[in-house]
């Protein structure tokens, strides 16, 4: 897989073994136990998801640590809330 900052032009989720998680693959952000946000990886392997804000949910607090799941399965990246930046994020299980 590709690093988070350099990888392919579009962020992917690999298992375990290095390969990509299959499309369809439920990928979820949460800050906390909120959920802030919900997408699939596509077709073409890659996945794109917006995180909620504490205008859109108070749970989303800005600045806080995002930790992903896909299918459930917690991965090892995490990353911060801010509206202020968009983050290309690679997720390994």
């Amino acid at each position: 897989p590709g690093d988070s900052l350099t990888g392919s032009p579009r962020p992917e989720v690999y298992d375990d073994d290095g390969q990509r998680v299959p499309p369809g693959s439920r990928v979820e952000a949460y800050v906390g136990e909120t959920l802030c946000g919900v997408a699939s990886v596509r077709w073409s392997d890659f996945y794109i998801l917006t995180v909620a804000g504490p205008d859109s949910l108070p749970g989303c607090v800005a600045g806080g640590t995002i930790t992903f799941r896909v299918d459930g399965e917690s991965t090892s990246e995490t990353a911060t809330n801010s509206h202020e930046q968009s983050t290309h994020l690679d997720l390994t299980l």
